[in-house]
């Protein structure tokens, strides 16, 4: 059961694109991708962040690459996703609605999750390098998911 959804949505001039999407369950953080990726990623409460990639004829193949426990977070990138000029293979058209940050094309997109640790100077140094940051609640109350775009 989802308990929350977060949105990357580049604005190009012909079609809003998803560039990658945050789904949250109680105990769960999951990261899928707009532009083509056949992967996925899933961040459980352990920190044992878990990547799968679809291969072909429904094969998968997945790994787990260890990252720290929610109870001890300040703030962990999840993910990075280079934003292009142009939406070729682009797969997932913006339909408007839910949570969601609207960026520009030609940047970098970083995808994060804020924890109980996080103080003040951290949240101000992903402002930084002039850094624009949208922040979603998290699969918990200690939890905070970060969108990070640098142009």
């Amino acid at each position: 059961m989802r308990n929350r959804d977060a949105t990357a949505v580049v604005a190009y001039p012909t079609q809003s694109m998803i560039i990658a999407s945050v789904a949250t369950t109680q105990n769960l953080i999951v990261i899928s991708y707009g532009d083509g990726r056949t992967e996925h990623g899933a961040y459980p409460p352990n920190g044992r962040f878990h990547v799968t990639f679809e291969g072909e004829r429904d094969s998968r193949h997945s790994f787990v690459t260890p990252g720290p426990a929610y109870s001890e977070l300040t703030y962990y990138p999840l993910a990075r996703v280079d934003v292009p000029p142009d939406p070729t293979g682009f797969t997932r058209p913006y339909g408007g609605s839910g949570q969601t940050m609207t960026i520009e094309p030609r940047g970098t997109l970083e995808i994060g999750v804020l924890g109980q640790r996080a103080t003040p100077e951290v949240i101000q140094q992903l402002r930084n390098d002039g850094a624009s940051v949208q922040t979603f609640g998290g699969p918990r109350s200690d939890t905070t998911i970060v969108f990070r775009y640098l142009t």
